[in-house]
């Protein structure tokens, strides 16, 4: 084993390995990432392919290092919605406000529907909660904000840290082991609703707060980009955080919030730590220099503001 590990004990790296042997017995395939990490801990190799439930192949990556345990969500047929905290991810940012359980209860009563019954439950380092649910047939790809701010779901082309991981020395620590649920069908049919289309303005002043939902439409939609791009994640990342670095030069965008978002989107991607913060600090820093305004409200098409000339060959419409 590296002297670079040296630090971890046996009892580290056996604790890990049987979380990692348990995860694959229940039929999740499972990956080596970063140890105290979550980026993927594989060279040269895409952890969607690597990912398995076969123990000897399991064995060997954790007999080598004492890494943390990723769960492809995809291959184990997961749908895991990751409930998050204010401020997860920025040391010294105060941890106030609405979490991510606030924003499922509020999103449970604007759809009427009741708070989803029991589930294998993990709570996360970060103070948030992971549930396990069984994903739907049909398919679900991961997301981020997409069903609510401070609610993630990571499903097909994304990967959750497993129970028995540790992030700055706090773990993945399992709640519950209530037998996995499916999703509820609401909550999979709202998260592949597209979004509404835009509507038709009314006559009148713009609404107040148009720059405000223009901007949250654009952060939910570049991080939803990220975290769903199949090739070149940095090239995405980048050109994400340069447009959101746009917004923020104009004050609708705090730079804690895009960096927030970017990083919990482009960490399913697979992509290093440091390249995603550095990525985005590229972007950002572009963006910046280059603000965006938001474009104001279309006005109505010119043909209804303005009646065509009357054809005295035809009869006029009557109301």
């Amino acid at each position: 084993m590296s002297t670079r590990y040296a630090h971890a004990t046996a009892t580290d790296r056996a604790s890990l390995m049987r979380a990692a042997l348990a995860c694959a017995e229940r039929g999740w395939h499972v990956f080596p990432c970063a140890p105290g990490g979550k980026p993927p801990a594989l060279r040269d190799t895409d952890w969607r392919q690597a990912s398995t439930t076969d123990p000897a192949q399991i064995e060997r990556w954790w007999t080598a290092r004492p890494c943390n345990i990723g769960i492809d969500c995809g291959k184990s047929r997961l749908a895991v919605i990751d409930l998050d905290v204010p401020g997860h991810g920025h040391p010294g940012q105060q941890r106030r406000g609405a979490t991510g359980l606030d924003a499922l209860t509020r999103l449970c009563a604007e759809n009427a529907q009741p708070l989803p019954g029991p589930t294998l439950t993990v709570a996360t380092p970060s103070g948030g909660y992971h549930l396990y649910y069984h994903a739907p047939e049909a398919p679900l790809r991961s997301s981020t904000g997409r069903l609510a701010p401070l609610i993630d779901v990571r499903a097909a082309g994304g990967y959750i840290i497993a129970p028995g991981s540790q992030i700055a020395g706090r773990p993945y620590t399992l709640l519950s082991t209530t037998p996995l649920a499916p999703l509820p069908p609401w909550l999979a049919t709202l998260h592949e609703q597209p979004p509404p289309p835009p509507q038709a303005p009314a006559r009148g002043p713009a609404p107040v707060h148009h720059g405000d939902a223009y901007a949250q439409a654009a952060l939910r939609g570049e991080a939803t980009a990220v975290a769903t791009t199949t090739r070149y994640p940095d090239a995405a990342l980048n050109r994400a955080a340069y447009k959101l670095g746009q917004l923020a030069a104009t004050g609708l965008l705090t730079e804690t919030d895009i960096r927030d978002a970017l990083t919990t989107a482009a960490t399913t991607t697979g992509m290093p730590a440091r390249q995603i913060t550095r990525t985005i600090t590229r972007g950002l820093t572009a963006g910046q220099r280059n603000p965006r305004q938001v474009p104001d409200p279309a006005p109505p098409p010119t043909s209804l503001l303005v009646p065509r000339q009357h054809d005295p060959g035809r009869p006029v419409p009557q109301p």
